[in-house]
């Protein structure tokens, strides 16, 4: 599988999950500006916060930042460095 972003370029990747149904999801390509309190908080560089999981604070602590992302229907991120799918809730 590949996907496109317009504007960006193509990107392969593997299905993790086949869907149940049809496409219900929107996505947003966004940038990761920096990321606080040992992976808890994604800033992007729009200003906007996301706390991150719990569970998926072992991998975010690892970020630099500086980073684009996919941000899907506001709850799930995909960071273009790494191949994780992290849960994130919205702060501001």
């Amino acid at each position: 599988w590949k996907i496109w972003i317009e504007g960006r370029k193509v990107y392969n990747c593997a299905i993790l999950k086949a869907p149940s149904g049809p496409a219900t999801g929107r996505g947003k390509l966004v940038y990761i500006l920096e990321v606080k309190g040992e992976g808890k908080v994604l800033v992007m560089s729009d200003g906007t916060l996301y706390e991150v999981d719990d569970l998926d604070t072992i991998h975010t602590a690892l970020w630099m930042g500086f980073s684009d992302a996919l941000l899907i229907d506001e709850t799930r991120l995909i960071n273009f460095d790494d191949d994780e799918i992290i849960d994130v809730t919205k702060l501001k």
